[in-house]
C-alpha cells in the first residue's frame, strides 16, 4: 500500500477519536509529509526516508523548530506502524545548538543613557531591571518574583525562589546596582514585588517587558535587539571571558546540567582579538 492511502484510512479513524482541531492539526502534517513521500510503499518507508523528509520540509522553511520536524516524524512512524505493524527506530531530531547571542558594552551603554535622558521613575525602573538581569543573571520571569523579602541588602544576595528548575537559589548583584534599587524602593515605597507598573501597583506581566524593549530599542534608536535573555547570555558570557569558574556559574544560573552551561565556555571574539594582540603583533614589533 502506498504512504498516501494509509495516511487516508489512517484519517479515518483520527475523525472519530479526535476533536477537530486536532484532526487538522495531523492532516495537515500528513498531508504535507505525502508532497514527498505520498507514493512511496509503506513497506519501503525507513529511516532514511525520515531523514529525506526532514531535509525537504528545511529546504521547504529554514526557520522550522526541532519541535514541528518531530511532529513530522511522529505521525509518519504512526502510519506505518498501523499500516505494516513495523517501528521505525528513530531518535528525536536535534541540532546543534547554536551559541547565544549577546549585547556588546556598546549597546548596554547606549540603553543605560537613554534611560538616564528620560528622567522618570519608570526608566529608573527599567535601568535597573537591566542592571540586575546584568548582575544576576536571572531569567526574566525569576527577575519579576522578586520581593523585598527576597534580598539580603547586607550582603547583596538574592534568594530565588520561583525558578525554571523548582531549585531555590542564590544570586549576588554589585554595590552599584545596590545604591540604585534601594533608592528606587525607598522613592516608590515598594513594600513587596519590586517590578511593579508604577500606576496600578500590579506587577509587570512577561509580555509588558517585550513592550519595554522594543519601546527603548525604537525611541533610543538602538539597533540590536535588547531581549531580556540576551542580558543573561551577557552576564554569562562576562564571567566566563573573566575566567569564572564554570561550576559557580552553573550555580548562578540554575543549570541542573553542566553541559547547559558549557555552551558558554568558548572563546569569545574580543578575547581572540586581545590574545592575537599580545602574541602575535607584539611579538613582531
Amino acid at each position: 500500500m502506498k504512504f498516501i492511502e494509509a495516511c487516508e484510512i489512517h484519517l479515518k479513524s483520527c475523525k472519530v477519536i479526535y476533536t477537530d482541531f486536532t484532526y487538522i492539526k495531523v492532516k495537515g502534517y500528513l498531508n504535507r509529509s505525502c508532497e514527498l513521500i505520498g507514493n512511496y510503499k509503506c513497506s519501503k518507508i525507513n529511516k532514511d526516508t525520515l531523514l529525506d523528509l526532514i531535509l525537504h520540509r528545511k529546504k521547504i522553511n529554514p526557520n522550522i523548530t526541532n519541535k514541528t520536524l518531530n511532529m513530522y516524524i511522529m505521525y509518519v512512524r504512526l502510519v506505518i506502524r498501523e499500516e505494516t505493524g513495523r517501528e521505525i527506530p528513530f531518535k528525536k531530531f536535534r541540532e546543534e545548538k547554536k551559541l547565544p547571542q549577546i549585547l556588546d558594552d556598546k549597546t548596554i551603554l547606549q540603553v543605560y543613557n537613554f534611560l538616564d535622558s528620560v528622567k522618570s521613575e519608570e526608566s529608573k525602573r527599567n535601568k535597573l531591571m537591566f542592571m540586575l538581569l546584568l548582575d544576576t543573571g536571572l531569567r526574566i520571569s525569576e527577575l519579576l518574583s522578586i520581593q523585598i523579602d527576597n534580598i539580603d541588602f547586607s550582603s547583596r544576595m538574592i534568594y530565588v525562589t520561583k525558578t525554571k528548575s523548582k531549585e531555590h537559589r542564590n544570586v549576588l548583584f554589585t554595590y552599584k546596582t545596590q545604591e540604585v534599587l534601594s533608592s528606587f524602593i525607598e522613592r516608590n515605597n515598594i513594600t513587596n514585588y519590586i517590578f511593579i507598573n508604577l500606576k496600578t501597583r500590579k506587577l509587570l506581566r512577561l509580555d509588558s517587558i517585550q513592550t519595554i524593549c522594543q519601546k527603548i530599542m525604537r525611541l533610543g534608536n538602538i539597533k540590536k535587539s535588547i531581549t531580556p535573555h540576551k542580558w543573561r547570555h551577557t552576564f554569562a558570557s562576562n564571567f566566563n571571558d573573566k575566567n569564572g569558574n564554570i561550576f559557580v556559574l552553573q550555580k548562578l544560573l540554575g543549570h541542573k546540567k553542566i553541559s547547559t552551561t558549557q555552551i558558554y565556555v568558548t572563546v569569545s571574539m574580543k578575547k581572540v582579538i586581545e590574545e592575537y594582540s599580545r602574541v602575535v603583533e607584539n611579538h613582531t614589533q
